[in-house]
Formats: C-alpha cells, sequence, structure tokens
C-alpha cells in the first residue's frame, strides 16, 4: 500500500528531484539564492551559510536613468539633448545576463525602416538566432561597429559600447509607453522571478539529473548544458521580444 507524501500542488525542491535529498519542500518560490539547504549542497559545504552575507535574491539590474525600458528588455536612448535628434537602442541587463555569449550581431543597416516590434537585430548564439524586437519606429542611421569585431560587447557592456542601433524620426509621443528607469528596475525583477522559478520547474523533470546528480565536475550553473540548446533558447525568447 502506498500513500501519496507531497500534495499535488507542492513543488519539491529540485535537488529532491535529483535524488541528492529524499524530502525537502521549497517554501521560497524557487528562490535558490536565498536558501541555505541551495549553498550547502552547491558549495558542498566548503563556505557555511550566512544570512548576512548570503547572495542577493535578485541580481543587481542596473537601469540607467538616461534612457527608457520596453517589456521585452530592450532600452531606448534619447539623444536630442545633444543636438543629434536620434535614440539609441540595445538590451538591458537582465537580458544580457540570461542570454551569455553572443557569436555574431545582425543589425539592419542605415536606412531600413522600423514599425514598433520590427526585428531590431539578430543575435547569433551557440543555441540559435535570437530576434530582439524595437519598442519604437524609426529610420536606421547608425549601426554599433564595435560589435562587428567584439559581438559580445552588445552583453558584456549592455548601457556602453554594446548598444547596437540609432534611429532617427522617432516620434517623442510612442516614448512614453515605454517605462522609467524605476519601473524598468522593477520589471526586471519580476521578470528574474519568474525566469527562476521556470528553470526549477523544468530541472524537476530533466532526465538529464540522472546523469549528472553524482557528477562532481558537472557545472550545475550551466543551464544550456542542463536544458539542451534548443528548449534554452525558446525559454530566452520568452523574455526577449
Amino acid at each position: 500500500m502506498s500513500c501519496q507524501v507531497l500534495a499535488p500542488d507542492v513543488q519539491p525542491c529540485v535537488w529532491m528531484a535529483a535524488g541528492l535529498i529524499r524530502y525537502w519542500i521549497c517554501d521560497r518560490d524557487f528562490d535558490c539564492e536565498a536558501c541555505p539547504l541551495d549553498v550547502a549542497l552547491r558549495d558542498r559545504g566548503t563556505h557555511p551559510y550566512d544570512p548576512e552575507h548570503a547572495h542577493p535574491s535578485t541580481l543587481p539590474v542596473e537601469t540607467p536613468k538616461d534612457r527608457l525600458y520596453a517589456p521585452g528588455h530592450t532600452w531606448v536612448q534619447p539623444r536630442w539633448d545633444k543636438g543629434e535628434g536620434t535614440c539609441r537602442l540595445g538590451l538591458d541587463a537582465f537580458a544580457a545576463a540570461i542570454i551569455g555569449a553572443v557569436s555574431c550581431v545582425h543589425p539592419h543597416a542605415p536606412g531600413r525602416r522600423l514599425e514598433r516590434t520590427d526585428t531590431l537585430c539578430d543575435l547569433e548564439l551557440d543555441s540559435g538566432i535570437l530576434h530582439p524586437r524595437s519598442p519604437v519606429r524609426g529610420r536606421v542611421v547608425g549601426c554599433n561597429p564595435t560589435l562587428r569585431a567584439q559581438p559580445c560587447r552588445v552583453v558584456s557592456q549592455p548601457y556602453g559600447d554594446g548598444w547596437i542601433v540609432e534611429l532617427a524620426e522617432v516620434d517623442p509621443e510612442e516614448l512614453l509607453s515605454l517605462s522609467g528607469p524605476e519601473a524598468g528596475r522593477v520589471h526586471a525583477d519580476g521578470d528574474l522571478t519568474v525566469f527562476r522559478r521556470e528553470v526549477a520547474r523544468r530541472l524537476l523533470g530533466e532526465p538529464i539529473w540522472e546523469e549528472c546528480a553524482h557528477d562532481e565536475d558537472h557545472a550545475w550553473t550551466d543551464l544550456r548544458s542542463l536544458f539542451g540548446t534548443t528548449a534554452y533558447l525558446s525559454l530566452l525568447r520568452r523574455f526577449i521580444h
């Protein structure tokens, strides 16, 4: 005779699903960085848990005050105060953090007219192509030349040398639909929580746990390896659009 230990709506800890512990119900909404058990298992006991110096529960999501933010994790920087009459566009810090490595960036050539939600550029990743979209309409008047030789800058310096394109003829009224720095940070923090929860839920059912649960050399933080490139690209596309 068997009995059900967990209620149908209760999610077990990912380490329980991995077979490394027998019983542990997640009571932190899969916010692993704030969990002493997760710290102990990842560090194999080499670093005792200190709640005052624990990993932050959110990324230090940077949202510079001189630009506006879109739900698909792109930003717009009006440059009218510089007398240029243009706007620069790029990826925000949340998008840069979850994308990881970029092998090539293909922006539209100058002269191309973009409508809202048109593809801003093609980002080549090891898992496939990602298509962030423009949150405003405008005409491409410049592309970042740095990204030709150093495409990694789009994620390593998303607010600096990693900008993607420059647009002219942007309607100032359209900018009113975008978020300011504080709202952009709140949105990024919210998506980070959703991202972590989705990672945990997917890992609960991944057969790869059986292969690597006892592999001390396995990179537990390598989500592409754990998910597979196709599944991870699909996850990225849920947030970056």
